[in-house]
């Protein structure tokens, strides 16, 4: 690679045959969708994270390493053609979409009577909210561009959803999955019928009245943590509010 043209795509072939072998170790068969992806990102996040750092490589050899991720992520082989479900290159969300085909946009619809890590951690979630502890509650959408935040089902403006606060109108939506984005462009865009007098009346108008007051910017959206009083998330702190809440006391201390 030393002295060569880099602008060449023969120059990048033991960085492609060096990520294609990595990824051929693992049978990809026993793997599940996330373990996939995990992996994915693992290995082709790192390995060629140096060369690329100081070259500029080729459309043809960046368009060889995302078809490499893309077959191992579907389980294909190299040979053959499967569907793709979303495109790798699209916004960078690929783990959202999936969790959200497999699990739905709320949390609390999320089944938890299958046999899978992510279904394991809800089961804890659900049992510490029968005990007095709400980890959601904690947590908030702060909204950036809009378009990975569900307009009815998460927490992004006030201390609810859009979806307990305005029954009436959520009766009217026809996209119930719409994204913040979407909603601000054109509230009454996917409303299936005219708003009539009264209480749909008045939640509509206070409806456009929250959304005249937001801004989007150019930054994702991303969760944030509200009990630390700095939006950041430790372990700890979620370890000391179980354990204050479950353990007992006592007024003397332990020696």
């Amino acid at each position: 690679m030393v002295g060569g043209n880099m602008s060449r795509h023969k120059a990048w072939e033991d960085v492609v045959l060096k990520l294609r072998s990595r990824l051929s170790k693992w049978k990809v068969k026993t793997l599940f969708i996330g373990g996939r992806l995990m992996l994915l990102k693992t290995v082709l996040g790192a390995s060629p994270f140096y060369n690329m750092s100081i070259f500029k490589a080729p459309k043809g050899v960046l368009k060889e390493m995302e078809s490499i991720r893309n077959n191992f992520f579907i389980g294909a082989d190299p040979s053959d053609k499967k569907i793709t479900w979303i495109a790798w290159v699209k916004d960078g969300s690929l783990w959202f979409h999936v969790m959200q085909a497999l699990y739905g946009p709320k949390i609390d619809l999320h089944s938890v009577h299958i046999t899978s890590n992510w279904c394991s951690i809800l089961q804890e979630m659900h049992q510490l909210k029968g005990k007095g502890f709400d980890f959601m509650s904690l947590c908030s959408k702060r909204v950036g561009d809009g378009n990975n935040t569900s307009f009815w089902f998460d927490i992004w403006k006030g201390d609810s959803n859009f979806h307990d606060t305005f029954p009436r109108m959520f009766a009217l939506e026809t996209d119930k999955l719409s994204t913040v984005a979407a909603k601000i462009a054109q509230v009454d865009g996917s409303i299936r019928r005219p708003v009539r007098s009264g209480l749909e009346q008045d939640q509509f108008n206070e409806l456009v009245s929250y959304i005249d007051s937001i801004s989007l910017s150019s930054s994702q959206d991303r969760w944030v943590y509200n009990a630390s009083g700095d939006g950041r998330f430790r372990v700890k702190d979620i370890r000391n509010l179980i354990d204050d809440l479950i353990l007992p006391s006592w007024s003397e201390p332990t020696r």
